[in-house]
């Protein structure tokens, strides 16, 4: 509902909030400008259960009537002489004709309706979905929506609080000063093809201080699909903690995961670690191994062991021997995953050095030798410290241009609709329901993390 306006003189202060109809459609209730006045009628005749019809409606004055016309339920309001208010002129506040909507959605509750009413909870809840719209305006309004109205009522809710999708990307502009403003030494590269964007690189000063302060040289690669009106790519680079949690380093938007697109992030990322010559370590790849990525990492990075993901790799192997029973693929990984814990020195030296099994533990602890000169440094409190030191500075918003008809030096990338029905439901690999396979191997409570690539070592944990 609408906040009471206050103006100096005898007349009623407005206030949309009040039960009784009869108060709220008293004549001399002042309202901001014509579109407060309309939206509180609305909000009315929805809490009340009735409809209306404009007879005049225009900036200056604005006259409703019930849409029974039988009835003779009746509102005007003007401007406020010459001052930009409005003020309810002539009423005749009673229904004749007992009201009622006789339809299964109240006509009233509008997308704009709805984008009122779930702005604010927008903005507290991102992932605030269409399904939720429905319930909470039954539960708080016992008004019916189609999905389709609660859809389009969250869109627009959505511009309100993030303005357009167009004038957003010139934004970037902006946000790239604020950012090396707010957080120096950070990296944000705006690619542009002409006039429209093209792909961006996004990496802040304190996570790549973290990462090679206190996090192993070993980085996750991969990319998921963007859900905006634009859609693209988003592709991040990931490292891990010492306390084995997800440490995100950079990201990008492109728009679709090809061998240029990730050559320029895997370079642009080389970049953002090396540049400063106090980054010596040789960082290990994991990723599904795509034929981009492999690229990439060949040319980029030479020297760099890139690894596969062993859930890819399970995938890709039930994905290119589908012609199998379920018995012979069973049989056929459960030999791949002997020979991927096969014992080599480097495997042992591996799992001696760094966090020490059970079994190891209790070895080092029978000759009487201090148990952390076996443990990596990565897994220090002190290192755990240096990865979390930096802190990632907010960028504040208040000079932030708001002017959506101005000039745009930014224009969003062309979309491309992709033929056929639009998925509704993900295509889940068979590879993600498979937790259970590895529990059946007879290798202990092991868990594989990669394959090293050219190399036929594993790296593992106990």
């Amino acid at each position: 509902m609408l906040p009471p306006v206050l103006h100096r003189g005898p007349l009623t202060i407005s206030n949309p909030t009040r039960d009784s109809e009869a108060e709220f459609t008293m004549i001399g209730h002042r309202f901001e400008n014509a579109k407060d006045f309309k939206d509180a009628l609305c909000d009315l005749a929805v809490k009340r259960n009735f409809n209306f019809r404009f007879i005049k409606n225009d900036k200056d004055r604005v006259t409703v009537t019930c849409a029974d016309e039988d009835c003779q339920w009746r509102v005007h309001a003007s401007r406020d002489g010459n001052l930009p208010t409005f003020r309810i002129k002539t009423t005749q506040h009673e229904h004749k004709c007992g009201g009622g909507i006789n339809a299964p959605f109240h006509p009233r509750a509008s997308k704009k309706w709805v984008s009122r009413k779930v702005v604010m909870k927008l903005r507290d809840r991102p992932l605030y979905r269409a399904v939720d719209i429905q319930r909470d305006i039954l539960r708080d309004h016992g008004v019916r929506l189609p999905y389709k109205q609660a859809w389009m009522g969250k869109e627009l809710a959505k511009g309100i609080l993030h303005r357009s999708d167009i004038a957003s990307y010139d934004l970037l502009v902006w946000y790239a000063a604020k950012v090396s403003e707010t957080n120096p030494g950070s990296v944000v590269i705006i690619d542009t093809d002409g006039e429209r964007f093209k792909r961006g690189f996004f990496c802040f000063r304190a996570s790549l201080d973290g990462f090679k302060r206190g996090c192993r040289p070993m980085l996750f690669l991969d990319g998921t699909h963007l859900l905006g009106k634009y859609g693209g790519i988003l592709l991040g680079a990931t490292a891990k903690d010492g306390n084995e949690r997800f440490f995100h380093l950079a990201f990008a938007i492109v728009d679709n995961e090809t061998d240029d697109n990730w050559t320029w992030f895997t370079s642009t990322l080389g970049d953002a670690i090396y540049g400063d010559d106090d980054y010596t370590n040789i960082i290990i790849f994991i990723s599904d191994r795509s034929k981009g990525l492999v690229n990439a990492i060949a040319k980029v990075f030479p020297s760099s062991p890139h690894a596969y993901c062993l859930r890819h790799l399970h995938a890709n192997f039930l994905k290119s021997n589908g012609q199998l029973g379920k018995s012979l693929k069973d049989e056929c990984w459960s030999l791949i995953m002997k020979i991927a814990y096969a014992c080599t020195s480097f495997e042992y030296d591996e799992a001696v050095y760094g966090i020490p099994c059970k079994h190891a533990c209790a070895a080092i602890m029978q000759t009487d030798t201090n148990i952390h000169r076996f443990i990596e440094l990565y897994y220090t409190v002190e290192s755990y410290k240096l990865t979390y030191k930096e802190s990632i500075f907010p960028v504040p918003d208040h000079d932030k241009p708001l002017d959506e008809s101005r000039q745009l030096r930014i224009r969003p990338p062309i979309s491309k609709k992709r033929p056929g029905r639009p998925r509704r439901k993900r295509i889940e690999s068979q590879a993600w329901h498979a937790f259970d396979f590895f529990e059946r191997q007879s290798l202990g409570s092991a868990k594989v993390l990669a394959l090293i690539s050219g190399m036929g070592d594993v790296v593992i944990g106990c």
